[in-house]
This record gives structure tokens, sequence and C-alpha cells, in this order.
């Protein structure tokens, strides 16, 4: 049982490999450990289809790709990327003005 408490808990995060051979079209979804809507540490891996608000119907255990897995924290973690460059850009201008 999927359960979270403001963010905190096992979510699925899908990935972007498709399945149209299922009567509705299944993706892969892992199953992580979340924080603050955050993925964390991915425990296992299913074949599912997403229902919308957060519901799924899973069809079973899938293997596990690298790839997904990667293209999961990239997807969720590429703001963390933006805030450190803006955050440098403006201690570069706040502390040597002239460089810019």
């Amino acid at each position: 049982m999927l359960f979270s408490v403001n963010g905190c808990g096992l979510k699925l995060y899908t990935a972007a490999r498709q399945d149209i051979s299922t009567p509705a079209p299944s993706m892969s979804a892992y199953l992580f450990v979340s924080l603050f809507y955050i993925p964390i540490l991915p425990l296992k891996c299913y074949r599912a289809v997403d229902c919308g608000e957060n519901r799924y119907i899973v069809y079973g255990p899938e293997q596990w790709r690298f790839w997904e897995v990667i293209y999961i924290y990239v997807t969720y973690y590429r703001w963390v990327a933006v805030l450190i460059a803006v955050a440098l850009v403006i201690l570069a201008f706040i502390y040597k003005p002239e460089r810019l």
C-alpha cells in the first residue's frame, strides 16, 4: 500500500518507457521512498497504468532499468541545478558587480 504524508513516504514515479501491447498503455513505475515529494531511494519496479489523481493499476513486477531511474532523478532534481545557478549569479553580483 502506498502512503505518504506531506510527500514523505512511499510513492510511485513513472518513467518514459511505455508498452502499447496492453489494453491501456502502461509504463514502468518505480516505487520510491520520498521525502517532501522528492524521490530518495528506489525500492521496486512495476508495470502500471496511470489512472490520474495519483492512482495506478499495477500489472506486476518489472525489470529495473538503470537509465530510467536516472531519468526520474534528473526530472525531479533539475530544479536544484537552477536554484544553484541563480544563487551563484546573485552572489557574484553582490560581491563583485564589476564581473558581470
